[in-house]
């Protein structure tokens, strides 16, 4: 059991079966998702069911059926588990390493290249000096010469 925040992705990526609840706005879209496809089941919102009177009662009683499936069922776990495990590998990060790479690659690295080359030796220290030449600057600075070198 877990909010559907971040932890989400990482229940998924073990193969973990979870019971989600909705606990902020901005977990609404990803919760609704997960539960619908299968991957998770859900618990239902937490401003409802915290909620007093028959609304409370009634959220919070389908959300301890929901409980009670997946405790007295190992089959039902076992296919939240699967189909969550399939569904996430872990490596996200690479790919949205690989799309900012691509990016630069393939839009901004052509025009690094076609300017002369002495502007291209000093993009670096520009973007450290634009930045007040701290600690942010020069690893923006790092960045982008990183990148450029990969896009080359």
């Amino acid at each position: 059991m877990s909010a559907a925040g971040t932890s989400t992705w990482e229940l998924c990526c073990l193969g973990a079966p979870a019971a989600l609840v909705c606990v902020v706005d901005n977990q609404r879209e990803s919760y609704a998702r997960v539960v619908q496809h299968g991957l998770t089941a859900g618990l239902g919102e937490l401003p409802e069911l915290a909620e007093g009177g028959r609304r409370g009662r009634t959220a919070r009683a389908a959300a301890a059926r929901t409980l009670h499936g997946l405790l007295s069922s190992p089959q039902r776990r076992a296919a939240l588990a699967a189909r969550a495990w399939a569904a996430v590998d872990g490596l996200g990060r690479a790919r949205v390493v690989d799309a900012v790479f691509g990016a630069l690659r393939h839009d901004h690295a052509r025009s690094w290249m076609q300017s002369p080359r002495s502007e291209r030796e000093t993009t670096g220290s520009r973007i450290e000096h634009d930045h007040g030449g701290d600690a942010k600057g020069a690893r923006l600075a790092r960045v982008y010469e990183c990148a450029v070198r990969v896009a080359a």
